[in-house]
């Protein structure tokens, strides 16, 4: 997905940023403050999938970043990672009755 923001300007990248809104909603996060704060809480967890260096925004930085994304974009952007998602598990499971 395109991140549309200006690249030198750019302090959280896009996949830290959309990697913590995912696993924040899992968890149970319902609104930007609530991502933030599983963000915060979380810190150490996340930088073992993204480096994270400038740790994570707070929630009013989360929302003008998540408000700049095209939102035909984001939605086929989500489609095709749970597509590739359920395959990849639909894969797993395969693998687990057949052992």
């Amino acid at each position: 997905m395109a991140d549309p923001r200006q690249p030198g300007k750019i302090s959280y990248p896009l996949d830290g940023i959309l990697l913590l809104c995912l696993l924040a909603v899992l968890a149970g996060a319902e609104c930007f403050t609530g991502i933030a704060l599983f963000g915060v809480k979380t810190l150490r967890l996340l930088r073992r999938f993204r480096p994270l260096k400038d740790g994570t925004p707070a929630h009013d930085r989360l929302g003008d970043i998540l408000a700049t994304l095209n939102a035909e974009q984001f939605k086929g952007f989500c489609r095709k990672f749970f597509a590739t998602t359920d395959h990849a598990f639909a894969q797993a499971e395969s693998q687990l009755a057949s052992e």
